[in-house]
């Protein structure tokens, strides 16, 4: 035997040696070297720790090597305290409270599957009266300069629609929200959604495209490049037919009103596209083209076959304002054409000017 305090050491009478049911009521305390003896101890810890009970401390040694490898097969690493489980922890603040300086939990899934089945870690919330952004989450916590715990960020699933399932069809509808903590709030707050159709809203619970951005005073969207190459916006349309190509659409809440568009004019490859430029004209939801950029650089207004540099489809032109060059030799480039109440001015040359009279009839 152990030397152990004379306070707490006395000689044990030996109780149920004869078989190996382990009788409660004459359960007696054992001490550590005890655990190789072939007794009623033995049996005792094997019928709590749930094993068959044999009587023999190898059973027994092995299930607690088999709690212990957790973690650190020479330390107590496992508390179980009013109900809660704490791993590399005494003091558990919630059913299972795992910590250590390294990595503290990996889930890792060896079989193939997918669906239902595929799950590595499942979080589900348990109510049977559910409604409408009941949520599901995994919140990030940290300590701040005081070393008090704060919300920093989260993600989870929340409900958007419920229906009853009829007939195996699954009809519920839920969302994955991401959110943060900004300065001043207590918790964080949701700032990025992806719904039951897969529409990206950022700052927006109910996205109405593919993505859909919404802020209130400042831009939406800012696109920068970290390299040599300026920051750009590819928007790419997945036809290869005429007419086919990307587009930019400017609108408010009221819907649509003006698009920039890119045109395919040739099958391809290599292809190349006009730009046309279209206006919300009338109450109808439809864009018109306006004006078009030929992929030769002719510009057509009202046509979409520019056949000059400046095709205007239209009767009339108009220079809104009256200007009279000072003298023939007036500042002027080839081409420049102004008006005033006597003559039309036509600059033929590098500061050399032409004019005609106009009269009533």
């Amino acid at each position: 035997m152990a030397s152990y305090p004379s306070s707490i050491y006395s000689p044990r009478a030996k109780e149920n040696k004869s078989g190996v049911v382990y009788d409660a009521a004459k359960k007696t305390v054992t001490f550590v070297e005890d655990i190789v003896n072939d007794d009623n101890e033995i049996v005792a810890i094997e019928t709590e720790l749930g094993l068959l009970p044999k009587g023999t401390s190898a059973s027994v040694l092995e299930k607690i090597k088999g709690l212990r490898s957790l973690s650190d097969a020479t330390a107590d690493t496992i508390i179980v305290k009013g109900g809660n489980v704490g791993i590399g922890t005494t003091t558990p603040g919630a059913k299972l409270h795992v910590t250590d300086t390294a990595t503290p939990i990996i889930f890792e899934r060896v079989a193939a599957g997918n669906g239902a089945n595929a799950n590595t870690m499942l979080l589900q919330r348990d109510n049977a009266s559910a409604v409408v952004n009941d949520k599901t989450s995994l919140t990030f916590r940290l300590k701040d300069t005081g070393g008090n715990w704060v919300n920093t960020g989260s993600f989870g699933s929340i409900i958007t629609d419920i229906t009853a399932n009829v007939s195996a069809t699954w009809l519920t509808k839920g969302a994955l929200v991401f959110g943060t903590k900004s300065a001043g709030q207590q918790y964080e707050t949701e700032k990025m959604r992806i719904d039951d159709q897969g529409n990206v809203g950022i700052g927006r619970t109910g996205p109405l495209a593919k993505t859909h951005i919404y802020g209130a005073g400042q831009s939406a969207a800012t696109f920068a490049d970290a390299g040599s190459q300026a920051a750009s916006l590819y928007i790419q349309d997945s036809g290869a037919v005429g007419s086919s190509g990307g587009a930019l659409v400017l609108g408010s809440e009221h819907g649509m009103q003006v698009a920039l568009k890119s045109i395919l004019v040739n099958g391809g490859p290599p292809a190349y596209g006009d730009l046309g430029i279209f206006t919300r004209t009338d109450n109808s939801n439809a864009l018109h083209e306006v004006m078009r950029v030929h992929a030769n650089g002719n510009v057509g207004i009202g046509t979409t076959e520019p056949s000059a540099k400046l095709d205007v489809n239209s009767d009339i032109l108009r220079l809104r304002t009256a200007k009279t060059p000072a003298s023939a030799g007036a500042a002027g480039n080839a081409g420049d054409i102004c008006w005033d109440a006597d003559y039309i001015y036509v600059c033929v040359a590098t500061n050399s000017w032409k004019r005609a009279a106009i009269a009533a009839w």
